[in-house]
């Protein structure tokens, strides 16, 4: 992956990352002082290139909790049922909170926490989208984006559901080459009872759309919160000393890894091939072991919060 798209979109992709938080990096690549020669890092093997930028007191309530008014619809309603006393709320098939752990609502802040309950069997709507070449389907065809929002969504999933030959649906354990319509509203969509336009042309493609009614066997899950601060500076207190798990320091950091780090935090560090010890160390003790493939962390340095990544790619 292109590091610069990896760090625009990292945070949709990992879980230590709540609400819409992003790594950007608005730095050139270039040589960071400290780090070893040219010659010394084109190796054979990975390069790992390290990035670390500081978070700001205002940024660690955003960059680790979401809004609950900027929640998704359904995972919403989810949280503020957790807060009105009544039993822990439940979805099948679909699990809310994927990469959100804690959520800023009025000012204070609830972490969430999601427990699966078992697989349970129930009857569902399933959109199915079969390729079609009749020249009287392509009459009828409607461009796809025809249908919007959830719809496209749906339509999407649906397609990639048939392009894979089968697999698994969302939520769903069985085999199924078609998407699951969970919790929709038929006032609200153009799917149900069953699509308002049969043919649609998508990606070059023409493919007949239709919903049929299947037993699916999902898996359930439960969610509750619990408050865990009053207010933002309480919070940022929570975060540094319950979430925050690596503080890096003169401690636990040689010379020349605090070095590599200082490195990091001014525009990046990268190593090749067999890696020093000194960086390998830092490494490990950043992500627990010598990471495999591109990832992120949240870790504390000389006192400050900071989001870290390293990039792993061919050199």
């Amino acid at each position: 992956m292109d590091r610069r798209r990896f760090v625009a979109g990292v945070g949709a992709a990992l879980p230590w990352v709540a609400g819409c938080a992003r790594l950007r990096s608005d730095s050139q690549s270039r040589p960071a002082s400290g780090s070893r020669s040219q010659s010394e890092t084109e190796e054979a093997g990975p390069r790992y290139t390290l990035e670390a930028y500081p978070i700001g007191e205002d940024g660690i309530r955003v960059t680790f909790a979401a809004q609950a008014g900027k929640l998704p619809d359904e995972a919403l309603n989810v949280f503020l049922a957790t807060l009105d006393g009544s039993n822990n709320p439940r979805t099948d098939g679909r699990r809310e909170f994927e990469y959100v752990d804690f959520v800023e609502y009025h000012g204070r802040f609830y972490r969430v926490t999601v427990e699966e309950t078992g697989e349970t069997t129930n009857e569902r709507p399933v959109l199915l989208a079969e390729p079609v070449e009749t020249e009287a389907a392509r009459q009828k065809a409607v461009n796809w984006s025809t249908y919007s929002g959830d719809d496209d969504t749906a339509l999407r999933r649906a397609v990639s559901k048939a392009d894979s030959g089968g697999g698994s649906a969302t939520g769903n354990r069985s085999e199924c080459d078609c998407y699951v319509l969970r919790h929709r509203d038929p006032d609200d969509s153009d799917l149900l009872p069953e699509p308002r336009y049969e043919y649609v042309r998508y990606d070059g493609r023409v493919l007949r759309l239709s919903v049929e009614r299947r037993r699916v066997t999902e898996t359930g899950y439960v969610y509750e919160t619990t408050k865990v601060a009053d207010s933002t500076t309480a919070f940022r207190e929570f975060v540094r000393e319950e979430v925050v798990d690596v503080w890096l320091g003169d401690s636990n950091l040689s010379g020349r890894q605090r070095t590599i780090f200082e490195a990091a935090r001014a525009g990046e560090y990268a190593e090749s091939g067999v890696l020093s010890a000194e960086y390998r160390g830092l490494l490990e003790r950043i992500f627990g072991s010598l990471p495999a493939e591109t990832t992120g962390a949240r870790i504390g340095y000389d006192g400050r919060t900071h989001k870290v990544h390293v990039h792993v790619s061919e050199s």
